[in-house]
């Protein structure tokens, strides 16, 4: 739904956000039964993304074309006529959506889908707190997602110390690509840092993601100096991460780190019909997935740098 200029104030000062997902007993974020927030915004622009949905903060409205019944049931109810039946089908004019949800309410198929939805911190500190018994019997905690949770670094501020104060673990998923400064008060918070190495060049970064990697590289060396936890995790996507110069690379950055812990994460197509419903090219139709030879062959290379290396991140070193 459309947010409020209210409610924009509340985000503003910390005590809300917008968010796409809240996802309870997950085991593969962070160590033992997690809670995790997944929230809406992101700096980069990462051309395989599986959650595109998360890209921007605003709320966005869905259209998944194979779930139509083609009622046209949307296209009365809708109050700015962005909405029509075309010879494909429905036709949607973004510029004059309100995103009210009056269309998603009359769709009962579910084509129509609006993401995003706005969250106060007494909300998130409810929905994390009611799994507190599941984190002290596995060791678990929150984790907090994206999109980039780091886009409200006062509301997960907030809501960190709150879960801190009840000595729950808190780990967040992060590009790495953010203003020191708005997180220096944050950064204490946090357990466990997920941290996404893409591409260790600066030129192929921004071509593959839209940004350059030296604030990322930055960020991860002043983690070091501080002495947090951090897991890499890597994308792995043939043609752009997997030839031997590259991996090579992102070994060296691990261990000029001191990284003890990298996740490998095939590329998959998984996320494609959310690009086809936000009506976005997906450029990564034709890519075609690692071999098990590729995975192999940079798990031997990686693990010359980087003590503990797995494959698809549902495996944690435990602390030593």
């Amino acid at each position: 739904m459309r947010i409020t200029q209210e409610q924009i104030q509340s985000i503003r000062e910390g005590k809300a956000a917008v968010i796409t997902d809240i996802q309870r007993f997950k085991a593969h974020d962070g160590p033992g039964i997690r809670t995790m927030i997944f929230f809406k915004g992101c700096p980069l622009r990462c051309k395989w993304c599986q959650n595109p949905e998360t890209w921007h903060r605003e709320p966005e409205l869905m259209y998944f074309p194979n779930l139509c019944l083609g009622d046209g049931q949307c296209v009365k109810t809708c109050p700015s006529g962005s909405l029509s039946i075309g010879e494909t089908g429905l036709q949607m004019d973004s510029s004059k959506c309100l995103r009210c949800g009056k269309c998603t309410n009359v769709c009962y198929a579910e084509a129509l889908k609006i993401t995003g939805q706005y969250i106060s911190l007494e909300e998130a500190e409810k929905r994390v707190f009611d799994d507190e018994v599941f984190f002290r019997v596995s060791g678990g905690g929150v984790t907090l997602s994206g999109g980039e949770c780091t886009m409200f670094p006062k509301f997960i501020g907030n809501l960190l110390k709150a879960v801190k104060q009840r000595n729950i673990h808190t780990a967040i998923e992060t590009c790495g690509f953010w203003s020191w400064d708005s997180m220096c008060e944050v950064v204490p918070l946090i357990d466990l840092f997920l941290y996404d190495i893409k591409v260790p060049f600066g030129e192929k970064s921004r071509q593959y993601t839209g940004q350059d990697n030296a604030l990322i590289l930055q960020n991860l060396e002043k983690l070091r100096d501080m002495g947090k936890r951090v897991i890499l995790r890597m994308p792995f996507i043939p043609g752009v991460n997997t030839d031997e110069k590259t991996l090579h690379a992102v070994g060296k950055i691990a261990e000029r780190n001191r990284i003890e812990e990298l996740h490998i994460l095939p590329f998959h197509q998984v996320g494609s019909n959310k690009w086809h419903a936000l009506r976005r090219e997906y450029d990564c139709e034709s890519w075609r997935l690692p071999t098990e030879e590729e995975t192999q062959n940079a798990q031997t290379i990686l693990r010359t740098y980087i003590p503990y290396v797995s494959v698809g991140g549902q495996e944690y070193h435990e602390e030593g």
